[in-house]
């Protein structure tokens, strides 16, 4: 009964014709009639709606004065079903072009919010990707003194593919290290020099758990004993920057989407509050 006063106060007119009763059962305290009804309902010259239904009425008499009063009212009709939703996106639209400024301050905030929580989303599995694939890739670049002998390079091969660290290695000889050379920089060194300065080399990749930075230190300095070896040149430290730029930034996003979703939800609650409050009277729903 309240939903229906508080719709109906918002209407321009009401005509209500009763008609016959269809059941009628009775005590001497209690009734029960249904009873079918004719309804006009003029919101506006424009939006008038005409209803045929029928009302199912529960009935106490006050045994202080013999009066009926009405304890229950059921409408059996579909009308005030449908016209409370139609009602209630009415009062929501009204409400929201009356709080234009709140609204779309949560449209923007909440936007963000979501934004940034589908950025941070990604960022993790970035993140994830980024170390697994540092982690699949790092590898040593181990330098060898010119002329060294086929029997060493080959035992020194040996060595190293049997070493527990290892996970595979690539021989980069003098001719294909020119060739890279020029490969990437462009510039024939051999129309100068009538030799070749760039060494041999191996390139090692590494295991999984060998990757860290102490066991990494470890297995560089056991390669630097090696009498053929002249120098080790690792990567991981410009890696590892890497990983943690991309930590410090997925922190930082982490921090500033908890903070978009708190002034989210308190731009929410104070709109909702603000608008709510002075119309609750109204509305009665």
């Amino acid at each position: 009964m309240r939903t229906t006063l508080g719709l109906f106060q918002n209407v321009q007119r009401l005509d209500l014709v009763w008609n016959n009763i269809i059941l009628l059962t009775q005590d001497s305290l209690t009734a029960n009639v249904v009873r079918s009804f004719n309804l006009t309902i003029i919101f506006n010259p424009t939006d008038v709606i005409r209803v045929d239904g029928r009302v199912n009425l529960a009935l106490k008499k006050n045994p202080d004065n013999e009066k009926w009063q009405i304890s229950r009212w059921l409408d059996e009709s579909n009308f005030l079903r449908k016209r409370k939703m139609g009602f209630v996106l009415k009062e929501t639209i009204k409400l929201i072009l009356r709080s234009k400024l709140n609204f779309f301050l949560n449209l923007i905030s909440l936007t963000l919010c979501v934004l940034l929580i589908l950025l941070s989303f990604y960022l993790i599995r970035a993140s994830k990707f980024l170390q697994e694939y540092v982690q699949q890739n790092i590898s040593l670049n181990i330098f060898i003194k010119d002329s060294v002998s086929d029997d060493l390079l080959n035992n020194f091969s040996e060595q190293l593919k049997n070493q527990p660290f290892t996970s595979k290695i690539e021989f980069i000889s003098k001719e294909k290290a020119a060739e890279i050379f020029l490969k990437e920089t462009g510039e024939d060194f051999r129309k100068i020099l009538d030799y070749n300065p760039l060494p041999a080399s191996y390139t090692l990749y590494l295991k999984n758990e060998y990757t860290n930075k102490d066991s990494l230190k470890k297995v560089i300095n056991t390669i630097q004993q090696e009498a053929i070896v002249t120098e080790v040149v690792s990567k991981m430290e410009f890696l590892q920057k890497i990983i943690a730029f991309s930590e410090k930034v997925k922190l930082y996003i982490f921090m500033f989407t908890g903070f978009m979703l708190l002034v989210s939800i308190y731009l929410v609650y104070s709109t909702v509050k603000l608008i709510m409050i002075p119309n609750m009277k109204s509305l009665k729903l």
